[in-house]
């Protein structure tokens, strides 16, 4: 059994032996590995121990009676600035506790069914000191950490689950199975006396820090683009491109494409720097240019017309070429780029070509004029083949509106 002390400016954890067991095994396993697991969330050391003295009128012992012969008190936390900074390691987490020292502490503070560790599972999904209730900004409200514990599934909901997974198996084999999975649906229904509703606000949260952060990055490295050459440009916004267009789970380089057309008595090997495999194996490819400030669209008009620049003709032309000589490639293709390739592709993917399109990321487009904005726009939609042609700036206003729309469905 475990309760809660708050006295002498410290949190205390006290530990007694459940069932009329006695306390040797902790005195042994702090004698074998300097150390001790308490309900499998805690880790004290004997340096962690408090060595009792005559209890004072100042006590405030709120959670329980005093100790007996049979029980261990350990130093949990101690008081800074109103909150009970739990180090991380007593939690076997990375990083601390801060727990407000007015919130009302239990065991269930902790430790969820199962000895399911509270802030072990939070640690999984954050990076960075956790608060709970208090003043501090950003503190996890009181409110909201009730919340969170109730949120963590109870012994009978476990079990409820469990029984409807192996149910849903033996079902196709068995006529006498119980009806595990209603029971499951109405334990959940009746838990908080309605039907449940499951919102999901954090990870729309997380989506928000996930995309400014890559939207901050670019930023970054559009101020010091000099520093890079094409290649390390290329390799530096492939770090971000399966996050941009999340319908991509595979990045190909190099990839082989056999050109039977420029040359009428042989085959020419052709290489795709960049392609994209989507999750059912359709292979698209990209372009990814250095963000020159003027290699979209020309300075001049001519009669009234503002026509792309060689550098993004000529890439375009370039993917329109791939794209062919992919198409004509067909089965035999798909079978020797997913040999190839083999090693990077997700287990089970095999490379299907099936009208490939292309992506263009190229040039700044923020110093332009309305004209040649519209002309460019004009430019993009031309190309059938082409999916998008994007300038960084483009690039980071797609970002904004992405952050934008997680913010308010958060």
């Amino acid at each position: 059994m475990i309760r809660f002390k708050k006295r002498r400016n410290r949190l205390e954890l006290v530990y007694e032996a459940d069932w009329g067991g006695d306390r040797k095994w902790v005195e042994q396993e702090l004698d074998r590995s300097s150390e001790v697991r308490i309900a499998r969330v805690f880790r004290f050391s004997r340096d962690d121990i408090v060595i009792e003295a005559n209890e004072t009128e100042d006590d405030d012992d709120i959670f329980g009676p005093e100790e007996s012969e049979d029980s261990y008190t350990f130093v949990l936390g101690t008081l800074e600035d109103g909150y009970f900074k739990i180090a991380g390691e007593k939690l076997n987490i990375e990083h601390d506790v801060y727990l407000a020292a007015d919130l009302a502490i239990s065991r269930r503070s902790f430790i969820a069914s199962r000895n399911i560790s509270i802030f072990g599972q939070i640690a999984r999904l954050t990076s960075e000191d956790l608060y709970v209730g208090g003043a501090k900004p950003g503190a996890m409200p009181t409110s909201e950490f009730k919340t969170l514990l109730a949120s963590f599934p109870t012994t009978t909901e476990l079990n409820l689950y469990a029984n409807k997974k192996v149910a849903r198996i033996l079902r196709d084999y068995f006529e006498t199975t119980t009806p595990a999975e209603k029971r499951f649906e109405d334990y959940l229904n009746k838990r908080d006396g309605k039907p449940r509703i499951h919102d999901i606000p954090d990870v729309y949260e997380f989506e928000v820090s996930k995309y400014e952060f890559i939207r901050d990055k670019i930023i970054e490295l559009l101020r010091d683009e000099d520093s890079f050459s094409e290649n390390e440009w290329r390799d530096l916004m492939l770090q971000f491109i399966l996050l941009i267009f999340p319908k991509y789970v595979c990045v190909l380089r190099n990839v082989l494409v056999k050109d039977y057309y420029t040359s009428s008595k042989k085959s020419t090997n052709r290489y795709i720097d960049i392609a994209l495999l989507d999750a059912n194996g359709q292979i698209d490819i990209i372009e990814i240019k250095k963000p020159s400030g003027d290699t979209l669209v020309s300075a001049r008009d001519y009669r009234g017309n503002y026509t792309p620049r060689k550098e993004l003709s000529g890439t375009i032309m370039q993917a329109e070429k791939y794209l062919f000589h992919l198409s004509k490639w067909g089965v035999a293709g798909e079978a020797d780029i997913t040999k190839r390739q083999a090693a990077l592709l997700p287990a089970g993917h095999k490379v299907k070509i099936t009208n490939p399109k292309a992506i263009i990321i190229s040039g700044r487009s923020n110093g332009l004029s309305a004209q040649q904005l519209f002309d460019f726009e004009v430019i993009k939609r031309k190309y059938a083949n082409i999916v998008d042609i994007l300038s960084y700036d483009d690039l980071l206003n797609r970002l904004s509106s992405i952050i934008e729309k997680f913010k308010r469905t958060a």
